[in-house]
């Protein structure tokens, strides 16, 4: 035996239970905060790297500047930050298109951007042919699928008016 301690039968020393006992409170300390900060940076790197599963185009797609506007970064309440129009003037000499950017950062809209573009002939070149009239448009449409996220292709409001 050890001088002046005596054996609890359990193959412990009185003195020696007490500093066990802290150690292992250190221990699962230690190791609860290691396992918080490695899920913390888990969370967080799912949110800014590449383990976040989505691959680069999606990331890219996901900061679109498109969906973003240069005045500000909140929207007006119960209102998206942007929003994109489209209105085609298909007329007799040339077809027009204009994709309007629209943001929200007041209570009513504001034009924020314009892609306009052309395409010749127009529509009374084509006669009594239906569907060359029509494909004649799809340059057009092109342009306003490239100008427009992807994200607000189903919700985008086309008008098209025919002077032709």
């Amino acid at each position: 035996m050890i001088s002046g301690e005596t054996y609890s039968g359990l193959g412990q020393y009185p003195g020696k239970y007490r500093s066990f006992a802290t150690r292992s409170w250190i221990r699962m300390g230690v190791i609860a905060v290691t396992i918080l900060g490695l899920v913390y940076l888990g969370v967080s790197m799912l949110n800014t790297s590449s383990f976040s599963g989505l691959s680069s185009s999606s990331r890219a797609e996901a900061i679109d500047p498109r969906l973003q506007s240069v005045h500000c970064d909140v929207p007006h309440q119960g209102r998206p930050l942007v929003q994109y129009v489209l209105m085609v003037d298909a007329g007799s000499t040339g077809s027009r298109i204009h994709v309007y950017k629209f943001n929200y950062c007041k209570d009513h809209l504001e034009l924020e951007d314009e892609i306009f573009e052309e395409s010749k002939p127009g529509l009374s070149s084509f006669g009594d042919n239906a569907k060359g009239a029509a494909e004649s448009l799809d340059v057009l449409m092109e342009v306003a699928m490239k100008g427009v996220p992807e994200q607000l292709h189903g919700c985008t409001p086309i008008a098209v008016k025919a002077t032709a």
